[in-house]
Formats: structure tokens, sequence, C-alpha cells
């Protein structure tokens, strides 16, 4: 074979090696985008709605008929279903995603590639998950900006806010340190609570409830378009 021939022969190989080489990235790539992450939405199954104007006996199907709390939807989703969550706050302690505690390998509420679970506030509306409980100030205040509370209940990890500012107060050791100092807490252990605002014109607490606000255990599972407010943990996942 002449040096000419030789020279085209190969030029043409290299062309057919990179025609092939492009082929097989791809594929690859095709398939990487279906295989990791949430997935590519290939067959969607049931749309279902949650609204704070809902009621969880509802069937969840259509807004009109959506349930009131995302954790009573949460049980409900499987591999390609879609929960819509409307405008608005909702008080959730812990949603859960496929958790089961004590068990390892389980997915029967896991999502799959080209079929994930999807959980999504509705577009261009704000959708609020808190884990605190909300507690409004007595009309009388102790002394200017310290006021008393009675709790049922400890807050999880001492986690106290006053409302609106969400300025998290501190603990102090004796009711006489909040009169003096703003931006401070005393709780006894019967659930005397005395709080010193940092800021003017708060209308109340928000005492924590909640550690964690949704708990992943499994895959293909799609978050979007949610706040997490006043928990320890907005979301925990594990594979």
């Amino acid at each position: 074979m002449s040096a000419d021939k030789l020279f085209k022969y190969r030029q043409k190989m290299k062309k057919l090696f990179a025609l092939l080489s492009f082929a097989v990235l791809s594929t690859v790539i095709a398939e990487e985008k279906i295989a990791y992450g949430a997935g590519e939405m290939k067959n969607p199954a049931r749309t279902l709605y949650v609204s704070t104007a809902g009621n969880d006996r509802n069937d969840g199907k259509t807004l009109a008929t959506a349930w009131h709390t995302i954790r009573h939807g949460a049980r409900e989703l499987r591999a390609g279903d879609t929960m819509l969550i409307a405008g608005g706050e909702y008080f959730e302690s812990e949603v859960q995603i496929n958790v089961k505690d004590k068990s390892i390998g389980f997915s029967g509420q896991c999502g799959k590639p080209g079929a994930p679970i999807r959980i999504m506030g509705m577009p261009g509306e704000k959708v609020v998950l808190r884990g605190a409980e909300f507690m409004q100030s007595p009309e009388n205040p102790v002394k200017a900006g310290v006021y008393e509370f009675h709790l049922r209940g400890e807050p999880i990890y001492d986690k106290i806010f006053e409302v609106p500012s969400q300025i998290e107060l501190q603990p102090v050791h004796a009711d006489e340190l909040v009169r003096d100092y703003p931006g401070t807490y005393y709780l006894d252990k019967p659930g005397h609570l005395l709080v010193h605002f940092a800021a003017k014109d708060q209308k109340g607490i928000y005492v924590g409830r909640s550690r964690i606000g949704l708990r992943i255990h499994g895959s293909y599972i799609h978050v979007e378009n949610l706040n997490f407010e006043n928990y320890y943990e907005g979301i925990y996942m594990r594979m």
C-alpha cells in the first residue's frame, strides 16, 4: 500500500472511531440521566394534593379533595407519584418517606428510574413546613418586652424563637437574668417560661417540637419548592 493510500486509510479509520465513540458516549449519558438523581419522569403515575384547607379523610386526588397534612399524604406515595402541596404554613412533626426502623434493604416506598416520587410545593406558591408550636404573647407583659408563658412539655433542643423576627432566644439559669437581658428565656421544670424579646413588637414565640422536617430512607425522591423552618434538621436522608 502506497504512503498516500495508507494516510487516507488512517484518516478514514479515525473518523469511524470518533463516530463510534460519540455513539457509545451518548448511550452512556442517556442511561445516566435515568439511573442517577431523581430520574427522568417517563411514566408518571398519580398526582395527589395537600392543602391547609384539606382533610385527611379525603382521597387527595384533587385540590378540592386534598389532604390536610403532608405527613398523611407522604404515607400514600408510591413510585411515580407526585404530591403537590398548596401554599401555606404546615405545622408538621417528622414527615417520613419509606421509613422502617431496624430494617435494611426495604424499598416499598422508593421511587424508581423513570418513576421517581416527587414532593413539591405548587409553582409560584410559598410552602412552609414548621417544626414549632406558636404561642401568642399574653396581653400584659411582666415588664417592657418580658412575657410569661406556660408550656406543655419542654422545647426540643431548647429551641425557642420569637415571632415574627425569628430570633432564637438563649437560655439562662435564672429568671432575674431574663428580666435584665433581651434575647433570653428561663424555663423551670413545671413549664413556667419567662421570655425577654430581643426585637420590638413581637407577637409571640415558636416552641420547638420536632427535630426533623422530612426524613427520607430511599432513592429517587425529588423534593422541590419547600421551606423548612424551626427544625433542628430540615431534611434527613439515608439511601
